[in-house]
């Protein structure tokens, strides 16, 4: 019976892997992204048509399904391991305030019989348009899409930085043009279009605005005689547009791109990460489960032993996402007896099972390349060398032929006597 328990705690453990892999699992998650967008559609359409009577069964109808559907994740994740040390915990974190915020307005309404008034009314309205962020939630099922937006947040901050550099020029050049052509004159033809927009700081710094954001000069040509009475301001405008418009648009590309690329760099190293954390993760089961195994003085057990464990073994690739079946694992557990002694150890077991994990990868196939080309090497080195021994076989041969005909010729039995 000692021997059992670790089988069965073991077996336990699988179930639980097994139960939470099936709400993390690929159906699961289309199911909780289906929800989403039609959710997202549904918001849509209520507000272009609003009189249909039956949203509000609708609504209610979606807020069930999610309510279930969190449930579900809760019950069978844990509740301390959902909201405390689950990976994904700011999407739970979102999840779980997004659903409490309907079932809260549920509550409410139905628990007095009325949306609310005044304040409240216009708190319900927002809590009932929060709704639509449930669509945030389609960035964890579309990695690239959410690379993108976090990429996009990233440069949100470099953004700012030029956003504040490009104020502090706004002030500046509002300052020079209310100083110079701003408060032109009484007689000065066009004193009321320049006062309009060079008169003060802030119409100054909204005028230069504008132009940034639409470089067009064409309400200046419309002043007849502006830009040839004045041409410091034409000169000015020229340049604030060049360097102001299409600069600035050029900066700000060149900062999301770089934003966008360190995000990518980072992406890949996370990635690595997540390899290097799925791999060790694999081996120690490995040993869990090879050390379930009855072993002989070297720590090696036979093959026939070590295809008890193929049903654990194929469902430990599939939870790591290996595509392969339960009679390639049964092959597979031949080939690891690479020394064809019917034995096979600890490290020749983790070792194949990490190489299946992996797939095709670089490393796997620079592997099979250097073990290749030891072999290459080696028997490069056995062919000379048998290619020598063969030569000096034949020399030998030849001299004792040589030998053999010279004592025929030269002596015979009797003169030996």
């Amino acid at each position: 019976m000692k021997a059992l328990a670790p089988v069965e705690g073991t077996q336990g453990k699988q179930v639980v892997q097994e139960t939470v892999s099936c709400v993390e699992g690929t159906p699961f998650q289309l199911f909780g992204a289906f929800l989403i967008i039609s959710n997202a559609l549904v918001i849509g359409l209520e507000t272009d048509l609003g009189d249909w009577a039956y949203w509000p069964i609708v609504e209610k109808a979606f807020l069930i399904a999610f309510t279930l559907e969190l449930l579900t994740r809760i019950c069978l994740i844990g509740p301390i391991t959902f909201i405390c040390r689950h990976p994904d915990v700011h999407w739970n974190t979102f999840d779980v305030f997004i659903v409490s915020l309907g079932l809260f307005d549920f509550a409410y309404k139905h628990l007095t019989g009325k949306k609310g008034a005044g304040s409240f009314a216009t708190l319900f309205r927002i809590i009932r348009l929060l709704r639509i962020l449930r669509i945030f939630r389609i960035l964890k099922f579309l990695k690239e899409l959410y690379v993108l937006i976090y990429g996009l947040v990233e440069a949100v901050k470099a953004v700012s930085w030029v956003t504040l550099l490009m104020v502090f020029i706004l002030y500046v050049c509002s300052i020079v043009l209310v100083k110079t052509v701003g408060r032109p004159s009484e007689d000065d033809p066009y004193k009321e279009f320049m006062d309009y927009r060079f008169g003060h700081i802030m119409d100054s710094m909204l005028t230069l605005f504008i132009l940034m954001t639409c470089p067009n000069i064409y309400e200046y040509e419309e002043q007849p005689g502006l830009l040839q009475s004045h041409p410091v301001l034409t000169m000015f405008l020229c340049s604030f547009v060049i360097f102001g418009s299409f600069g600035v648009v050029a900066l700000l590309t060149g900062v999301i791109s770089q934003s966008m690329t360190e995000k990518n760099e980072a992406r890949k190293a996370e990635v690595r990460a997540e390899h290097e954390h799925m791999r060790a993760q694999l081996g120690t089961k490995c040993e869990e489960l090879f050390s379930e195994l009855r072993v002989d003085g070297n720590g090696e057990a036979s093959v026939e032993t070590v295809k008890r464990l193929a049903p654990d073994m194929w469902k430990l690739l599939k939870q790591i996402g290996a595509d392969i079946t339960h009679a390639d694992v049964e092959r597979i557990i031949d080939f690891m007896d690479v020394n064809g002694t019917g034995l096979i150890g600890m490290m020749e077991f983790r070792s194949t099972m990490e190489k299946i994990a992996e797939g095709l990868s670089p490393l796997g196939i620079q592997e099979i390349a250097n073990r290749i080309g030891v072999c290459e090497t080696k028997i490069d080195k056995l062919t000379d060398n048998l290619m020598t021994i063969q030569k000096k076989n034949e020399a030998l041969q030849s001299g004792m032929r040589s030998l053999l005909e010279r004592l025929g010729n030269r002596a015979s039995p009797a003169s030996l006597l």
